[in-house]
C-alpha cells in the first residue's frame, strides 16, 4: 500500500503528522501542525502534489517562530496515493 509522504518548503520547518495514512487519514484531529522559520503576518498555504493544487487555506492570524499553528485536512481525499510527496508551502 502506498502512503505519500508531507513535506514543508522554507520558511516552513516541520509538520506534523509527514505521512499520509491508509485510507487518507490523520491522526491529529483532522488537521496537520506545523512551524516555521520566521514571523508569517498572513500566510496562505498551498498544498500541492506532482503540479496539482489540492487545497489553499490563509490564515487569520500571523505565523511566529516557535509556535504551532494548523492546516485543516480535508484535502486528503484528494491526494494520489501512488503520487509524488504533498509539499506544502506558505506564500
Amino acid at each position: 500500500m502506498d502512503r505519500p509522504s508531507v513535506a514543508v518548503d522554507s520558511p516552513l520547518q516541520w509538520i506534523a503528522p509527514n505521512l499520509i495514512g491508509p485510507g487518507g487519514d490523520t491522526s491529529l484531529r483532522g488537521r496537520f501542525a506545523l512551524r516555521t522559520s520566521r514571523r508569517l503576518p498572513s500566510p496562505l498555504l498551498v498544498v500541492p502534489q506532482d503540479g496539482r493544487v489540492h487545497h489553499r487555506q490563509r490564515l487569520l492570524l500571523p505565523a511566529a517562530p516557535g509556535r504551532p499553528f494548523h492546516l485543516r485536512a480535508d484535502w486528503l481525499d484528494r491526494v494520489d496515493p501512488h503520487g509524488a510527496t504533498v509539499r506544502i508551502t506558505a506564500r
